[in-house]
C-alpha cells in the first residue's frame, strides 16, 4: 500500500490503524526557516510544537531529564518544554532504551491530538541524548516530527484508516518569508485528505523512484 504526499510527494507504507474515515487538519507555522506544527501529547494533555523533518521518520520530545549541550536558559533564549511520562495516565513505556537517527532515549507510546483528532498509542521517542544543538535557538519548538517513508512507525499507526492515504502540505508564500522573531502562520497539513486550495498536481504511484509536476 502506497501514501503519496501531495506538494512534497513523500510515500509512506502503512501497517497499523487507530481509526477510521477521518481527516486531520493542522495550521503550520514558521520559526526561524524552519516548518513546525502543534501537537498535544497524553492525559492530561499537553501541547509541544513540532519541527516537520522531511528527512526524518522518528518522532520525538525532549525528555523531562535529557542532557543538552547547552545550558539553560542559553541567551535570550528560554528553556524547553518538556515530555514528563508520569504526567501521562495514557503513557505506556515500550522500551526503556531506544536510539534511531542519533537521538537516544526511551520508546513510549501516548495518546496525541493533531487539530481536533485525538489518536491513541502513539509511539515517539522521550529523547534523552542526542537533540541537535541548533535547537537553543528555536524558543517554541521542542521535538520533531518525522516524514521521511522509511520505517516510520508513527504515521503508519495514524493513517491506514483515514478518508484517504494522502497528506497534504499547503504552503502560502516562502518558509524564510518570516518568522525570525515569532512564530508566523505559513499554512497547513492535511492527513487523509487533499487541500482543495491546492494546485493540480501529477504523480509516479511508486515508493522508490518518483517525480512531481505542477500546475502554476
Amino acid at each position: 500500500m502506497k501514501i503519496y504526499l501531495i506538494f512534497l510527494l513523500i510515500f509512506i507504507p502503512i501497517f497499523n490503524a487507530l481509526f477510521n474515515g477521518k481527516v486531520i487538519k493542522t495550521e503550520l507555522m514558521t520559526f526561524n526557516d524552519m516548518l513546525f506544527t502543534k501537537i498535544f501529547v497524553g492525559t492530561p494533555e499537553e501541547d509541544f510544537n513540532l519541527q516537520l523533518n522531511l528527512s526524518s521518520s522518528i518522532f520525538w520530545l525532549i525528555n523531562k531529564d535529557a542532557k543538552l549541550t547547552w545550558k539553560e536558559p542559553y541567551d535570550v533564549h528560554p528553556p524547553k518544554k518538556r515530555y514528563d511520562q508520569k504526567n501521562s495516565s495514557t503513557s505506556k513505556i515500550l522500551q526503556e532504551s531506544i536510539k534511531k537517527e542519533k537521538i537516544n532515549g526511551i520508546s513510549i507510546s501516548d495518546k496525541i491530538k493533531i487539530g481536533d483528532v485525538p489518536l491513541i498509542k502513539v509511539p515517539f521517542i522521550a529523547a534523552k541524548f542526542g537533540i541537535p544543538e541548533f535547537y537553543r535557538e528555536l524558543d517554541p519548538i521542542s521535538g520533531s516530527f518525522g516524514l521521511s517513508p522509511k520505517n516510520n512507525l508513527h504515521l503508519n499507526s495514524i493513517l491506514k484508516n483515514l478518508d484517504k492515504q494522502i497528506i497534504t502540505i499547503k504552503i502560502k508564500g516562502g518558509i524564510s518569508g518570516g518568522g525570525k522573531i515569532i512564530p508566523v502562520g505559513i499554512g497547513s497539513l492535511t492527513f487523509g485528505g487533499e487541500d482543495n486550495d491546492c494546485n493540480k498536481y501529477q504523480y509516479v504511484p511508486t515508493g522508490f523512484d518518483w517525480s512531481v509536476g505542477l500546475q502554476n
